[in-house]
């Protein structure tokens, strides 16, 4: 129910939406004037920005592209990198593959440094 202590309305969401419709329905035209013409103005864009948006992907996204953000960018740069090392990898010059081998070694030769250090 629409209880509770504290003094304040308590409602689920199913009484507030019927409370809700209750009061809107008992405005008179006049009262409801200014909402429905907030509603019109909001329409009138919505429809202005979903043109502006068809129309910028209605030549297969070239304008979206034009105005790509940051983060795509860095995704299609790092993309590029990673393509690049897996072709360098295939050709046998190392690549991703010589970087990690080179890291792993590089691994051992501190964990044998701190072998000989607690000896």
């Amino acid at each position: 129910g629409g209880g509770g202590g504290g003094g304040g309305l308590h409602l689920d969401a199913k009484e507030l939406a019927k409370l809700v419709g209750e009061r809107w329905r008992a405005l008179s035209d006049e009262e409801k004037a200014p909402w429905a013409e907030q509603a019109r103005v909001d329409r009138a864009r919505y429809e202005e920005e979903l043109k502006a948006h068809i129309d910028a992907h209605a030549d297969g996204g070239a304008s979206a592209q034009a105005q790509a953000d940051p983060a795509t960018e860095e995704f299609e740069l790092l993309s590029g990198s990673l393509q690049e090392r897996a072709q360098a990898r295939g050709r046998g010059d190392g690549g991703a593959a010589g970087e990690e081998q080179e890291a792993a070694g590089a691994g051992e030769t501190r964990a044998e440094e701190a072998a000989e250090e607690k000896a």
